[in-house]
C-alpha cells in the first residue's frame, strides 16, 4: 500500500545518502574504491 511505497522511497533516500557518504568518505581513502 501506501505506507510500504514510503518506505521504498525513504530506502532509496538513505541508500543514495550512504552512497554519497560513502563517496566522499572514500575520495580521500584510496584503498576503498567501490563501484565507481
Amino acid at each position: 500500500g501506501s505506507s510500504e511505497n514510503a518506505w521504498g522511497q525513504l530506502e532509496n533516500i538513505l541508500t543514495e545518502t550512504m552512497e554519497r557518504f560513502a563517496t566522499d568518505y572514500c575520495y580521500d581513502n584510496p584503498g576503498c574504491r567501490k563501484g565507481e
